[in-house]
């Protein structure tokens, strides 16, 4: 009881259940649930030290993914629906709730973490989702080492600036689109009306001139940032928007943010040991779920770098992560509409009900293995 108090001061929606918990004798961490209906059941993993509650919802996917309407005033009071309960507020459900402990609590803390370590039986520990490679002849190395994978992800970093060069060089482009337009959609007006802009006061004549001089500042500058990517080598000034952007979010996806509570990540090398690709996952209770899945940005381009398949070799290591959880290979995943093809491609089917969101049964798992990959 003295566990389920300190952790409901924080999550004031209600635990209905902490299947796990263990200590170190300093420290509390574990797995507390919240049922908020039969069809939906909200995991949370938490830590308590002896100074902070800390806690984060490792099953996202299934709060959002839930194909049912929840009838929360059926049961009791909800402060979240889809977020996080955080000591009376309600946070992002990709958030972690952190609060300090009081002196009263603290007490509390040394007296559960006694308690458990006298009474505590020993259990055959979970094993973490392993890395297996797959038996076939591939140019792609896997490493699941999380701050090694960190420091590699600069090689993509340095792409996603490039990316973010020619961007603005077409946004420039486009204001000078824009400014040409008017220059020439003005003249349409009545000779006499006059227009104010820039604090001043302007003919039609003399705003249509305005007009085309920004027109050509803007050419002038763009054509500068260009010569200047061209002579930094910039794979990505060939790229058409949609494939430029799509692999540019991806890429800030992987490189300005840290790994979700129970999310793990494995990168695909090449040869040369450059990260040609990576994926983030987590481990259901009866699948894989693909959060995210790229390959380098540079394999968007003709780039020396370019290495075609690591987006297959990802889906690989899904599968074979899936089956070696007990799984038969069953994954589910959420793709960017670009991506869709591609998925369905390698046997992913779409879930009725769920836009571009889709699942590999056991059957096309094998028969993806067979064609790709290794049993």
């Amino acid at each position: 009881m003295e566990l389920r108090k300190l952790l409901e001061v924080r999550y004031t929606d209600g635990i209905t259940a902490i299947p796990e918990a263990s200590t170190d004798g300093d420290n509390i961490t574990g797995i507390f649930e919240d049922k908020v209906s039969e069809q939906l059941t909200k995991r949370y993993q938490f830590t308590i030290t002896q100074n902070d509650v800390s806690y984060g919802l490792v099953n996202g996917e299934d709060v959002e993914l839930a194909e049912i309407d929840i009838d929360f005033a059926a049961s009791k009071t909800k402060n979240c629906t889809k977020g996080t309960p955080c000591k009376g507020t309600c946070i992002a459900k990709n958030r972690q709730c952190k609060d300090g402990l009081d002196d009263a609590e603290k007490q509390s803390v040394q007296k559960v973490t006694k308690a458990k370590s006298k009474t505590a039986t020993p259990q055959t520990p979970v094993q973490p989702a392993k890395i297996v490679k797959p038996e076939i002849k591939t140019k792609f190395k896997i490493n699941d080492n999380e701050p090694q994978l960190q420091k590699d992800l600069t090689q993509w970093e340095a792409e996603r600036k490039q990316m973010s060069d020619v961007i603005r060089i077409r946004q420039i482009n486009k204001q000078a689109d824009i400014a040409e337009q008017n220059s020439k959609k003005i003249l349409n007006d009545p000779p006499n009306k006059n227009y104010k802009a820039k604090g001043k006061t302007f003919t039609r004549d003399e705003m249509a001139k305005e007009y085309a001089a920004e027109a050509a500042t803007m050419r002038k500058l763009a054509a500068k940032e260009e010569k200047k990517a061209v002579k930094n080598n910039n794979q990505y000034l060939g790229i058409d928007d949609k494939r430029l952007h799509a692999s540019m979010s991806i890429t800030e996806e992987f490189t300005t943010r840290g790994v979700a509570p129970g999310t793990k990540r494995v990168g695909l090398y090449d040869e040369k040991g450059n990260i040609q690709g990576a994926m983030e996952y987590k481990v259901k209770k009866d699948h894989v779920y693909v959060e995210y899945l790229a390959t380098a940005p540079w394999n968007n381009t003709k780039s020396d770098k370019s290495v075609r398949g690591a987006g297959t070799e990802g889906l690989i290591q899904a599968v074979q992560i899936s089956k070696q959880q007990g799984y038969k290979g069953k994954v589910v995943l959420e793709a960017l509409p670009d991506s869709a093809p591609f998925y369905e491609k390698m046997g992913f089917k779409p879930v009725p009900g769920k836009t571009l969101v889709y699942q590999l049964d056991t059957k096309s798992a094998d028969e993806l293995l067979k064609k790709y990959g290794s049993n």
